[in-house]
């Protein structure tokens, strides 16, 4: 069963980072120094390990004023055009992160 944590000291402990961690790894993000993630996200019937791997990857995380904006590295974005709406947000804004365009972070 999916379990709630709201204690940021906890996060760690409470993901499954082992289904993230494997290789083959995809979507690196070498600005921030993130090495990417698992390519594989189903189940299989073997090694027993993996036959949960898609239930402990569809986590969600709800952060909406849970994670300080200071725990943020930056934003991810599919297109070029998205880019460039946040950039202009950003610039009025007092938050200043870094904004990457990086297609390969995301599904279709």
């Amino acid at each position: 069963m999916p379990t709630i944590e709201s204690d940021l000291t906890k996060l760690e402990d409470h993901v499954h980072w082992d289904v993230f961690d494997e290789a083959p790894m995809i979507s690196a993000i070498p600005d921030i120094g993130y090495a990417g993630v698992c390519k594989w996200y189903h189940n299989m019937a073997t090694p027993p390990e993996r036959m949960t791997r898609s239930a402990k990857r569809m986590a969600e995380f709800l952060v909406y004023g849970a994670v300080p904006l200071d725990k943020i590295m930056c934003i991810v974005v599919k297109t070029d055009a998205m880019r460039a709406t946040l950039e202009g947000m950003m610039a009025v804004s007092t938050w200043n992160i870094p904004i990457l365009t990086q297609r390969g972070c995301f599904y279709g």
